[in-house]
């Protein structure tokens, strides 16, 4: 069983399937993220980061309201975006193949029509088999925090993967890695947790100032299960140490990016928890 620090991982096993199937044309989603590492003076470094989970686009016109009252059932059985379940997911020859997946939406949004009928769009996120995690070594690390002052901009690589190692201040806690997805790079197993890295809607990761001010990172974790808020009451994150890299698997090549310390945390409404840090 997985830990972070502490606190125990809860295992995610799908319950139920989910009552209905899509109307067509039903959507799938699957894209790849590029992230920008910004200087004072105008110069950029961009690096991809690998595809994040499969997303499926689920859309019913037409409900009645006993279907309704089915799928509102089905969402609060499955706790919102905390529960899994099977989903039959169409391909594009008609047929039908079962998926894990889990709601991404926070919330249940029911659009009322006329007659007594509602219609309903929904994103769900696949859950991969923890069994098919991808397992990598290293072939070689390039090192590139603390970022050198000036900005000078070294050889850097495109990142599969992004990695989060967070080090608290408290000795007895073991350090904690968190990635995108779940992951195995230089035998160390990496947790799926780690949501986004930068300010919500910008492409911008990490903007190194010239003049030699702190450069701030923020980092968005997953906190549905409310793992993150326990570890937060467990132990002390003020002034944790968190490094990021980013893990490139053709190459096998691991880049240390960014090092810096927590100054800030605050958990969202909904199922995020964001730390906010700085070189400092």
């Amino acid at each position: 069983m997985a830990t972070m620090g502490r606190i125990t991982v809860p295992e995610i096993a799908a319950s139920g399937a989910f009552p209905f199937r899509t109307d067509y044309p039903a959507g799938t989603a699957l894209g790849r993220t590029v992230i920008v590492h910004g200087f004072a003076d105008g110069v950029e470094q961009r690096f991809y980061v690998g595809s994040p989970a499969t997303r499926y686009a689920f859309i019913r016109r037409t409900l009645t309201l006993a279907q309704r009252a089915s799928l509102a059932s089905f969402w609060r059985g499955q706790q919102g975006a905390i529960g899994a379940f099977s989903y039959d997911v169409p391909q594009e020859d008609g047929s039908f193949v079962t998926k894990t997946v889990r709601f991404e939406n926070a919330d249940l949004k029911l659009e009322d029509l006329a007659n007594a009928i509602c219609s309903s769009g929904l994103t769900f996120v696949e859950i991969p088999d923890p069994t098919t995690a991808p397992v990598y070594s290293i072939a070689a690390t390039v090192t590139r925090f603390p970022i050198p002052p000036g900005g000078g901009v070294a050889t850097g690589c495109p990142g599969d993967h992004p990695l989060v190692r967070i080090r608290v201040l408290e000795a007895a806690v073991a350090d904690i890695y968190l990635s995108d997805r779940l992951v195995t790079v230089g035998g160390q197993v990496y947790l799926p947790r780690l949501l986004r890295v930068g300010q919500q809607g910008g492409d911008v990761l990490v903007e190194q100032k010239i003049d030699g001010s702190s450069d701030d990172v923020q980092f968005t974790f997953g906190n549905a299960d409310r793992v993150m808020i326990s570890l937060a009451n467990d132990t002390e994150l003020m002034g944790a140490r968190v490094e990021l890299s980013l893990f490139h698997v053709a190459s096998l090549r691991k880049l240390d990016l960014w090092a810096g310390d927590v100054v800030d945390w605050a958990r969202t409404r909904g199922r995020s928890f964001t730390v906010k840090c700085s070189d400092t």
